[in-house]
């Protein structure tokens, strides 16, 4: 697990663990949005598409993650979007090495680390539908601190490039799949949705993260306390 997952997490939730088929997805999105039509219309699809799907058409990789974008708004309260996108709030738990061979447990509050809005970006990008990786990216970019920087760099090495490739990959990371009303964006359909390893021992209480755990990258000269 890195920080993107955790983060992803932290916003969704019980419904990080939830897996449902397409046939599921189609008839839980029909229910939410009020009916076929209501849905084709939510999607920007034409009416006969959604009623090929409720037959038993499985719908396109593009679509599914339409249909799962959607869902994350129903799934998501206002009440608890607004909660973490105002607080920048966000505490990640693992186990770094101690400089003696081992490991130890450490827990970073990254949000005292974080630019203001940070995790609204966060929540915002989430329900356009964005993959941990976008997640990973955005929070990323918006930790002030160098070293935690280091530390919780995305993969693909977008630390080492320039402050413009970094505000292309966020713009992007933002942009999630083109659902009417939701923002759209380059990227087209979320990369690697739900993209970790599913973590029995993962227990959500509404807090904003806690319990996964995942190996911290050592940051070689710098004092951990």
């Amino acid at each position: 697990m890195n920080l993107g997952q955790a983060v992803f997490r932290a916003i969704a939730g019980r419904q990080s663990k939830r897996d449902e088929s397409p046939k599921a997805m189609v008839n839980r999105a029909i229910a939410e949005a009020g009916g076929v039509s209501q849905l084709a219309r939510a999607l920007g699809v034409a009416r006969t598409t959604v009623q090929r799907w409720n037959r038993g058409s499985t719908p396109t990789q593009e679509s599914t993650e339409l249909l799962r974008a959607v869902l994350r708004r129903a799934d998501l309260s206002e009440a608890r979007a607004n909660r973490m996108s105002t607080s920048n709030h966000l505490i990640v738990s693992g186990r770094q090495g101690d400089g003696k061979g081992g490991t130890r447990k450490r827990t970073i509050d990254v949000g005292k680390y974080l630019n203001p809005g940070t995790m609204g970006r966060a929540v915002e990008a989430y329900l356009r539908g964005a993959s941990p990786h976008d997640l990973h990216v955005i929070v990323w970019a918006g930790i002030h601190d160098k070293n935690y920087r280091w530390m919780f760099q995305p993969p693909g090495g977008i630390a080492q490039q320039g402050p413009q490739a970094v505000q292309r990959a966020v713009t992007e990371a933002m942009g999630g799949p083109d659902i009417p009303g939701g923002g759209g964006g380059p990227s087209g359909p979320a990369r690697g949705f739900d993209d970790f390893d599913d973590d029995p021992g993962y227990d959500d209480s509404d807090l904003m993260y806690e319990g996964d755990y995942y190996d911290i990258p050592d940051n070689d000269g710098y004092g951990i306390n």
